[in-house]
């Protein structure tokens, strides 16, 4: 249960909040379960935060500090992560274990050893509505962990993927969108991975011609 307090504080705008954050930067808020549908936390600094179970559907988190919060299992479906800053510090990381971004943008996030493991990063077409994708175009994936995360029309655009754990258990529910610097930039990705966001055998064989490696074998 999130601790009332701080959600009402929360209520009172970015600015308020960031004030009172700085006040004791020891605090750790609560806001675990919270509905925090289509909010606006532009800037919002919700450093170690406790967003587990939140609801987050469409909120505006554009420049947020999300470093080593915990959003376990929390919703940002639609969400705007672009430019947020997950990235993990001293060998902690953000927690987004289970969480649900299906749709969200994350455009120059900073996910640097963030923990996706089991996330959803795919998209739900719904009736014949524009098919709304994950996108991870330009975001710092450094030491990132994808193990069992669910990718569908997830959009891999100019990213390096050459440290991200766990490409191999991911779990394809479709094809996904890898371009041609991504590919440039891993090199060495796994042929689960390849195969998994829709590479043709073709391709995949003519990889290392390009760019001078071999896919990484599959466990």
């Amino acid at each position: 249960m999130a601790n009332k307090e701080h959600i009402e504080r929360l209520k009172r705008g970015v600015a308020e909040w960031n004030a009172w954050r700085e006040e004791a930067a020891s605090r750790e808020p609560d806001l675990s379960g919270a509905n925090l549908f289509g909010a606006d936390f532009h800037g919002a600094n919700f450093h170690g935060a406790i967003l587990a179970g939140a609801y987050l559907s469409g909120a505006d988190l554009v420049q947020a500090i999300l470093t080593d919060a915990d959003l376990t299992d929390a919703t940002l479906t639609g969400a705007n992560l672009t430019r947020a800053d997950m990235v993990g510090a001293h060998l902690s990381c953000t927690k987004l274990i289970g969480a649900n971004l299906n749709g969200a943008t994350l455009t120059r996030a900073n996910l640097s050893r963030a923990n996706l493991t089991r996330a959803n990063l795919s998209q739900a077409k719904l009736n014949d509505a524009p098919l709304d994708e994950a996108i991870l175009t330009n975001a710092d994936l450094t030491g990132t962990t994808l193990t069992g995360a669910s990718l569908f029309y997830t959009v891999f655009g100019d990213v390096d993927l050459s440290s991200v754990i766990g490409l191999e258990t991911c779990n394809h529910l479709g094809p996904s969108i890898i371009d041609h610097r991504t590919l440039q930039k891993s090199k060495v990705l796994p042929l689960a991975f390849l195969h998994g966001v829709g590479l043709p055998d073709r391709l995949i064989e003519y990889l290392p011609s390009l760019y001078g490696e071999l896919p990484a074998p599959s466990p």
